[in-house]
């Protein structure tokens, strides 16, 4: 609780200057700077103080894809594309015990593979549509 307020503080404030597209890959990105960072910095206070920067650009990123996407879909898929975008995301969570799974193999790996998997995220969503300041449209096509 104590990182997720000031996080959601700063999105709607990075959301309302910047517009969700530039929060949301800027946030993204660095989620996955941070979390390869983690894995060569040495356990103790530096990395733990890493690894909550990244929980909070972690809390931004989560929060943004919601109101995204509501604002990206047209008004007859809204519903549904939130539930889809709902269930992926369930699906992500579902799949973290498993990821953990591959520290097995070389401890960091599993945080490699998220900072990999974010960045890249990151990186796709400057190719998705800006829709700060536009109307939610009601048909297919955006105006």
């Amino acid at each position: 609780m104590a990182v997720e307020f000031p996080a959601l503080v700063l999105c709607w404030l990075s959301a309302e200057k910047l517009g969700c597209k530039l929060a949301s890959a800027g946030s993204m990105i660095i989620v996955g700077i941070i979390c390869c960072l983690a894995v060569i910095l040495p356990e103790g206070i530096i990395r733990l103080v890493c690894v909550t920067i990244g929980k909070f650009f972690g809390t931004i990123t989560f929060t943004l894809s919601y109101i995204w996407s509501t604002a990206m879909f047209p008004t007859f898929f809204r519903s549904r594309g939130l539930g889809l975008l709902s269930m992926v995301s369930r699906i992500g969570g579902i799949s973290v015990p498993m990821l953990l799974l591959l520290d097995e193999i070389w401890v960091g790996l599993s945080l490699l593979v998220i900072g990999i998997l974010s960045s890249i995220g990151g990186v796709l969503c400057c190719f998705l549509p800006e829709t700060m300041k536009q109307a939610f449209t009601s048909d297919r096509t955006r105006r």
